[in-house]
């Protein structure tokens, strides 16, 4: 029924992308002050690019939990995979440096709590098809139980979801692309 034939690029594509998760995780960790202590979430001081990706993160674990429950463990990975590359790794990350080299203490208080609590549910829907993995990173976060396998399943945050901020997001991207495009059009230099 569901074998599946070995093929060199999908196994490197799946390492590529556990290295993807890997090095942001590294990345969460390392920005993060010494001794860093989780808090709770507080919408109000979510910027823009944090309800952004806390709504994409909660299309993503409402999308792999309807997938999983109806055993689509490929759709419910195809979701996550999209997720991490393409908002988390691809935008968010990006975006947050900005926050993360400014002189703004509260700004990074949050965007720190944010990159974390995103990260954490990055590693316990991966938690699935990659354990030892994600494991390791599970341990390496700053407060953890004595395994990722004692950790709750994932549910959405949401009372934090704003669905209004996607289109000022989407607008975002959409001028960034055409930036990047007429540099290339137009042998600009990249930065």
């Amino acid at each position: 029924g569901q074998d599946m034939r070995y093929i060199d690029e999908k196994v490197a594509a799946s390492s590529n992308y556990l290295n993807k998760i890997w090095n942001s995780a590294r990345y969460v960790l390392s920005v993060l002050p010494e001794g860093y202590k989780e808090t709770k979430l507080d919408k109000s001081k979510l910027s823009i690019i944090d309800k952004w990706i806390i709504n994409r993160m909660n299309l993503t674990i409402s999308n792999v939990t309807k997938n999983m429950e109806k055993y689509d463990f490929n759709a419910a990975s195809s979701h996550l995979y999209n997720f991490v590359y393409d908002d988390y790794c691809g935008q968010y990350l990006e975006l947050c440096k900005v926050i993360l080299n400014g002189n703004d203490e509260n700004k990074k208080a949050t965007t720190y709590q944010v990159l974390l609590t995103v990260l954490k549910n990055i590693i316990l829907l991966i938690y699935p098809y990659t354990p030892f993995i994600a494991e390791e990173l599970y341990l390496s976060l700053p407060t953890h139980l004595e395994s990722v396998m004692l950790e709750t399943y994932p549910k959405a945050l949401d009372e934090l979801t704003d669905e209004s901020v996607n289109k000022e997001m989407d607008f975002l991207f959409n001028l960034i692309k055409e930036v990047r495009n007429y540099k290339i059009v137009n042998h600009l230099a990249p930065n």
